[in-house]
């Protein structure tokens, strides 16, 4: 397990590779409280991730993550078989690519909780679900602007499917 707790991280790569700004791997329990998360990727190739994890558990609290990729995909908190929570703070995920995408909340198998309304912004979608019906997204206590509408995209036969969103819980 580990507990990052008030740290400013700033991951910027200029080369091929991706970056992350926190990278939980394979079965790993992670909480983040208190903290501001950029990742950065400069170059002409490589992802940038805020947050990723795998196969664990990660909970989000009162943070500020951003992912910004200039010519890649971006994403503010990816995760794989991994049941999440986040509450409160804000979530960025930008590309300046018209060829690849940013998602604030990229999940595939697992679950994501809201609470306390974060705020999700991204280029091009706030929660993304790409081939699963094992997702799923829980809204816990009152949510309520500016945060709102959530844009959600999933794979068609699959729930959600692109272009809805989910206002006003």
């Amino acid at each position: 397990a580990l507990t990052v707790e008030n740290c400013t991280i700033n991951a910027e790569q200029t080369s091929s590779y991706s970056v992350y700004g926190i990278n939980g791997r394979k079965g790993s329990s992670l909480t983040v409280k208190n903290s501001s998360i950029t990742a950065r990727n400069t170059e002409n190739s490589g992802y940038a991730y805020g947050i990723y994890a795998d196969q664990g558990t990660l909970t989000v609290e009162k943070c500020n993550i951003s992912a910004e990729s200039s010519n890649l995909n971006a994403y503010g908190i990816s995760t794989y078989e991994t049941n999440a929570s986040i509450s409160e703070g804000t979530i960025s995920a930008q590309t300046n690519s018209s060829s690849y995408r940013a998602y604030g909340v990229y999940s595939s198998y697992g679950s994501v909780t809201l609470s306390g309304t974060p705020g999700i912004s991204a280029t091009t979608a706030d929660f993304y679900y790409p081939s699963t019906s094992n997702y799923k997204v829980v809204f816990t206590g009152t949510m309520s602007a500016p945060s709102e509408p959530y844009s959600f995209i999933g794979r068609s036969g699959y729930g959600f499917t692109s272009g809805a969103y989910l206002c006003n819980i």
